[in-house]
């Protein structure tokens, strides 16, 4: 997949100096790159129930690059390599929908 953050700088005030026209993007960090994915995680189906559920923790790893010449809290270049980590965890609940019974299934076997 792909991978992009950067920093979205709020204030509460009408104007700052630093962060006018250009200057912002100095400051945002803007970064992307390929990512990875993995999932470990335990599922729960029966087929008598009608709900079934999943949890786990997911592991995601970017491969990212910052995409701005300049990075003014750091004073030095902004074009580094870097290797982003998230970690989540997951649940969630399945709910099946069934269009046949069990019984009108038909099965083939050569």
């Amino acid at each position: 997949g792909v991978m992009q953050h950067k920093i979205d700088i709020i204030s509460s005030q009408v104007t700052i100096p630093q962060l006018n026209g250009i200057y912002e993007a100095g400051y945002d960090q803007l970064t992307y790159g390929l990512s990875t994915k993995q999932f470990i995680g335990y599922q729960y189906l029966v087929s008598r129930n009608k709900y079934h559920f999943r949890a786990g923790i997911e592991f995601n790893q970017g491969f990212t690059q910052g995409r701005r010449t300049w990075d003014f809290n750091a004073n030095k270049s902004g074009l580094d390599k870097r290797f982003d980590t998230t970690i989540a965890f997951k649940a969630g609940i399945i709910v099946p929908i069934y269009t046949k019974s069990a019984s009108d299934e038909e099965f083939f076997i050569d």
